[in-house]
């Protein structure tokens, strides 16, 4: 199984996130705290984390560089805020040229739909749960597409 870690400051956002990807299979952990996110992001084993871009104290920008820079690892943003990545900070830059454009990070605008949500997620780290045929599958899918 999968698991997903959840950072939002909204805490019914977090809680539909969560509720969301659990139905799915995922394991979600969620939280609305961003010292409570790094320490679960210190115990390893995430597939993924999904952050919220504009928080108060700590934005997901400074926690995204955090991240990054102890382990790569897929990130799905979520913000309210279409601008949120038009600022042209180094990070945003790096993120933009490197992350994104390599199909590691993605941006999911609120309000958003659960179905939307499934589907980014499913499309930066596949299904909760596969089996070993259908990442065999995959992978060749991927190689022959890039063939």
């Amino acid at each position: 199984m999968k698991k997903i870690l959840v950072l939002d400051d909204e805490e019914a956002i977090a809680f539909f996130v969560k509720q969301g990807l659990s139905a799915q299979g995922y394991e979600v952990v969620a939280t609305t705290d961003p010292d409570e996110a790094m320490a679960e992001f210190q115990k390893g084993e995430l597939n993924l984390v999904v952050l919220d871009v504009q928080m108060p104290g700590k934005s997901g920008l400074e926690v995204y560089r955090d991240l990054k820079g102890q382990e790569d690892i897929p990130v799905l943003f979520l913000t309210g805020y279409p601008d949120s990545f038009a600022v042209k900070t180094d990070t945003v830059i790096d993120m933009l040229r490197g992350d994104f454009m390599s199909g590691n990070t993605d941006i999911l605008y609120k309000p958003f739909d659960c179905d939307v949500l499934v589907a980014k997620v499913e499309a930066l780290i596949g299904k909760a749960t596969e089996t070993a045929d259908e990442a065999t599958d995959e992978a060749a899918d991927e190689a022959a597409d890039e063939a």
